[in-house]
């Protein structure tokens, strides 16, 4: 397979690992691609990588500083497209675009607006999660907490006597979200309402974990333990959590592992992110006999995130992303 320093795509780095890509290389070990549209292609296309491409995560860092290095004497259409792969690489957000579909991409985005703000009522109504966490970790006492989680391992109506009023009608709610997700999968599909609930059960016992820790003041020797019963925290919530009575931060259970500063810390965390995502690409070009709709709901997610928590904690504080969201459901789009 043969590269050109002008033409890079995704498709053509699939295979770099089995054949090797001289065609980028001098024979002194540097790579051939100099202008700014070729580096930024073969940017975006050396992060669909998984472990063990080494040629991948020495281009990656090789164009990186390149693109860096240019940035301010681009003009203003390539600034932004090289300042955007910066922050987030192409692939973890969508494909390279044709202008006149792009067009009417515009018009039927604007056509299907108001479609999607009636959504918006259906996302409403499964965020319980959300409002699950907030009510175990932040608004109740241990003791209230714990209510609820054995409330939820039951998972009967009769279970809301063992809580205080305030949990009483989420909880409820809860109850009736699963019965309307068993009413909407059928009778042939409704025994999924079941895994539902024991994944549920699952987020419950973790959220527990963490009270437990958060009242003892623990913190878990290791990473992998912090992260058998949470989530790998972002470093741009970190400091909210250090002043906010959390249980200890994935960054936190790493100095203590490593004896390592904040920054070091950080950045390692960073790393490991980035092999979280070599570990889900290799998911995703690896035939299963499971639906691709599945690994790709999975990406998804993660470019969510990716997205929500890249420079700061927008999940928590959204009016940093309050434009964002106005341009997706509000504001019509320029054609």
């Amino acid at each position: 397979m043969a590269l050109t320093p002008s033409v890079c795509s995704i498709s053509d780095v699939q295979g770099l690992q089995k054949d090797r890509p001289s065609t980028l290389v001098y024979k002194e070990g540097n790579f051939v691609v100099k202008d700014t549209k070729s580096l930024l292609s073969l940017y975006n296309a050396a992060h669909l990588r998984i472990h063990g491409e080494e040629v991948l995560d020495e281009a990656i860092i090789f164009t990186r500083g390149k693109l860096e290095s240019v940035l301010d004497s681009l003009e203003t259409t390539l600034a932004d497209e090289v300042t955007l792969a910066l922050q987030t690489p192409l692939f973890r957000r969508e494909v390279a675009r044709n202008e006149v579909i792009l067009e009417f991409a515009k018009l039927n985005f604007n056509l299907f607006q108001l479609l999607y703000c009636e959504e918006l009522k259906m996302i409403t109504a499964v965020t319980y999660i959300t409002i699950l966490d907030d009510i175990m970790d932040t608004h109740s006492t241990t003791e209230e907490a714990m209510l609820l989680a054995e409330a939820i391992y039951r998972c009967e109506e009769n279970a809301a006597e063992l809580l205080p009023e305030y949990m009483k009608d989420f909880y409820l709610y809860l109850l009736k979200t699963f019965d309307s997700v068993k009413h909407e999968l059928g009778p042939n599909r409704s025994f999924r309402v079941f895994y539902l609930k024991e994944l549920l059960k699952i987020l419950v016992r973790g959220y527990s974990q963490e009270i437990k820790w958060r009242d003892e003041h623990y913190v878990p020797e290791t990473i992998d333990e912090h992260l058998e019963v949470s989530k790998a925290n972002y470093v741009s919530s970190l400091q909210r959590e250090q002043t906010g009575g959390h249980h200890a931060s994935t960054v936190q259970c790493y100095m203590m592992q490593h004896g390592t500063t904040i920054h070091d810390a950080c950045e390692k965390i960073k790393e490991l992110t980035e092999d979280t995502w070599k570990d889900m690409m290799k998911l995703y070009l690896t035939p299963t006999e499971q639906p691709k709709v599945i690994i790709q709901t999975v990406l998804d997610f993660a470019r969510t995130a990716e997205f929500m928590y890249k420079k700061t904690d927008a999940f928590t504080f959204s009016h940093t992303i309050k434009d964002t969201i106005a341009l997706l459901f509000v504001e019509p789009t320029l054609v």
